[in-house]
C-alpha cells in the first residue's frame, strides 16, 4: 500500500503540470529526480528487450520521465477494465504516431530526440497492455 502511495503522488504530480498547462517537456536532463525509481517499476523496464542499462538508468534519472513511467505502470497496476487499459493503450500509440509524424521538429536537439525515442520504443508503448 505504501509503494501505491507515492506512486500515486508521482502521477499526481505529472497530473498536476498537465492541468495547469506546464509544458511536460521542460526539462528534460539527467540526475533532476529527487528519488530513485521504485524497485517494481525498474524491474518492468529490465524485462523490455533491448532496453540498454545505462541508457535506462539515465533517462529514469530524470524526474518528468521517472513520472510518466510512473503513470503508466501505476495505470497498469491499477486500472481493472480491459476496455479502459485499450483505450488508454490506442491513445498512447496516437500520441506517439503524431509525434513520429513531426520528428523533424526535434531532429536537432539531441535530448528532446532520446527522450520521444524512449518513450516511443514499442516495448515501452506496450507498457500499459
Amino acid at each position: 500500500m505504501k509503494n501505491n502511495y507515492y506512486g500515486l503522488l508521482t502521477c499526481k504530480r505529472i497530473r498536476n503540470v498537465a492541468a495547469h498547462s506546464n509544458c511536460i517537456l521542460n526539462d528534460l536532463r539527467p540526475h533532476t529526480a529527487e528519488h530513485l525509481t521504485n524497485k517494481d517499476i525498474i524491474k518492468e523496464l529490465i524485462r523490455i528487450p533491448y532496453m540498454n542499462s545505462n541508457f535506462r538508468k539515465n533517462r529514469m534519472s530524470n524526474v518528468r520521465i521517472q513520472q510518466i513511467i510512473t503513470l503508466f505502470y501505476m495505470h497498469k497496476k491499477m486500472v481493472r477494465s480491459e476496455g479502459v487499459a485499450l483505450y488508454e493503450s490506442r491513445e498512447l500509440k496516437k500520441l506517439m504516431r503524431r509525434i513520429d509524424k513531426n520528428c523533424s521538429y526535434y531532429k536537432t536537439n539531441t535530448l528532446i530526440h532520446g527522450t520521444f525515442k524512449f518513450l516511443g520504443l514499442e516495448e515501452l508503448s506496450n507498457f500499459l497492455d
